[in-house]
């Protein structure tokens, strides 16, 4: 597993490597060209998991990086921003302006109108996985809906009954299951064609 600090994360920000609207796909292309430079790791079975905003980074990198075998985007934020943004905690806002080193309030507002990636769903070829909570409070259920009826490649609809954006007790489970997934789809099982909406009923 490779973990990193993309742009406006962690040790990128002590470099000043702010988050734009276009370099976090560099920077998972750049993951995988280190990937690929490593003798025990199997380049052509490389897959990725984003939750929260990495569920909106990952399907970035997963349409301009055909490398990439294989994306999960977790408890979504993946087309308009204004539920996490505008309605959302104020920290949500204040944390991603520090990010991306955008201080101007209507700059930030005309960044944000064009986070969304709906332009770029008609690329996620790859086998893609979107799950998240039925009552997310940073992402309408219609959203998740609405990305997955414009993906064209191998897809799945994971939607947990009550949960919310961290999708609470369930973490242990969805964790395994979501391996499982990868493992699915990096092995070749899910092929051109594969459509599927599951509803995880509350325990």
């Amino acid at each position: 597993t490779l973990s990193i600090d993309g742009p406006g994360q962690g040790e990128s920000n002590v470099r000043e490597t702010w988050v734009t609207l276009d370099n976090f796909e560099r920077a998972g292309s750049a993951a995988i060209d280190f990937l690929e430079k490593r003798p025990e790791i199997d380049a052509s079975r490389v897959g990725l998991y984003g939750w929260s905003m990495g569920s909106y980074w990952g399907p970035r990198v997963a349409a301009h990086d055909p490398r990439l075998k294989a994306c999960v985007g977790a408890m979504g934020v993946y087309l308009q921003k204004d539920t996490i943004f505008q309605h959302g905690k104020p920290a949500y806002r204040a944390n991603y302006m520090y990010m991306s080193n955008v201080h101007d309030e209507d700059a930030f507002d005309e960044m944000a109108a064009r986070m969304t990636l709906e332009p770029l769903a008609p690329k996620l070829r790859c086998p893609m996985l979107l799950a998240m909570g039925e009552f997310d409070e940073l992402c309408p259920l219609e959203d998740a809906e609405r990305l997955y009826g414009m993906i064209p490649g191998p897809k799945e609809l994971w939607v947990y009954e009550n949960e919310t954006h961290t999708l609470g007790g369930r973490l242990p489970d969805f964790y395994l299951l979501v391996a499982d997934w990868l493992r699915d789809a990096l092995d070749g099982k899910l092929k051109p064609g594969h459509a599927r909406k599951r509803f995880f009923p509350a325990r």
